[in-house]
């Protein structure tokens, strides 16, 4: 699934479910980050509260990252860039598209918009 296409500025992904049993998942990270870093974030089962993992503390490269997960509703945020061209794809068989709204967070889900700027 593509989180992120050629995004020109900081933003954050659509949120995405990784299943419990999947063996991980694979975070493909291409073009440039422009100075800036890749984190990830969880949703907290409040479902309302969003924490940085420490699974990778920051990504500031691009290559490919695993992560190994249990069932986790999770999404990327690319800060403190300068002028980046960033595509970012999550591939794993236990990797869902996930539509909610949580307070002070909309995530539409819809073909046009994949990210927010």
């Amino acid at each position: 699934m593509r989180l992120f296409n050629n995004i020109t500025s900081d933003a954050v992904s659509r949120s995405v479910k990784i299943v419990t049993g999947s063996n991980g998942a694979n975070l493909y990270v291409s073009g440039d980050l422009g100075g800036g870093k890749l984190t990830s974030e969880v949703l907290m089962p409040d479902g309302e509260t969003w924490i940085q993992t420490e699974v990778e503390e920051f990504i500031s490269n691009p290559g490919l990252y695993v992560i190994e997960s249990s069932s986790v509703i999770i999404r990327f945020r690319l800060s403190g860039s300068s002028n980046p061209n960033l595509t970012v794809w999550l591939m794993a068989d236990g990797v869902e598209n996930k539509r909610f709204v949580a307070r002070g967070y909309s995530d539409p889900m819809d073909d046009d918009q994949e990210y927010e700027e």
